[in-house]
């Protein structure tokens, strides 16, 4: 029963991950497309361009999860950003891949959160199991953090 709740954990982890990585590949896709059009905006397409690099550097662990939470909010809030200054642009405001972009960071962003949700459930439920499993603390099993504890107190550090 533990070993089947801790690759319940493990195979969370991994799926919400993948998610992740999506989103930072699709900054690079929106440098690409919005970049020819901003280019009076040199600063905001570096900024999303480091936040990509920091990203994809990131060493998180389900064990760990905080870098994670970190760079993901950065990565979020960049092609936040680089869709609101694209909008601006009247060639963009009317460019269909743009339209499809969007559409497509809304599916994730909603996927990015089922998968979130799911690992933390998956976490609390080996949580409570370890705590009620006098066996699994005499293994050395220890608690693990869900993905969301204390974001905003890291932040505000």
């Amino acid at each position: 029963m533990l070993k089947e709740k801790d690759n319940s954990v493990r195979t969370a982890w991994i799926n919400m991950d993948r998610q992740y990585q999506y989103r930072n590949d699709m900054i690079l896709n929106l440098v690409d497309m919005v970049g020819s059009e901003i280019p009076q905006e040199k600063d905001v397409l570096q900024t999303a361009l480091a936040v990509h690099d920091r990203a994809s550097k990131v060493q998180a662990s389900m064990d760990n999860p905080t870098p994670e939470m970190l760079v993901q909010d950065s990565v979020r809030y960049a092609l936040g950003y680089l869709l609101f200054e694209a909008a601006k642009i009247p060639a963009l405001k009317e460019d269909y891949g743009l339209f499809v972009f969007q559409e497509q960071l809304k599916g994730l962003e909603k996927r990015i959160e089922d998968k979130r949700n799911y690992f933390n459930y998956s976490v609390r439920k080996y949580n409570d199991y370890i705590c009620s499993k006098m066996v699994a603390s005499w293994l050395g099993c220890k608690k693990r953090s869900c993905f969301d504890d204390d974001i905003e107190t890291l932040t505000e550090e």
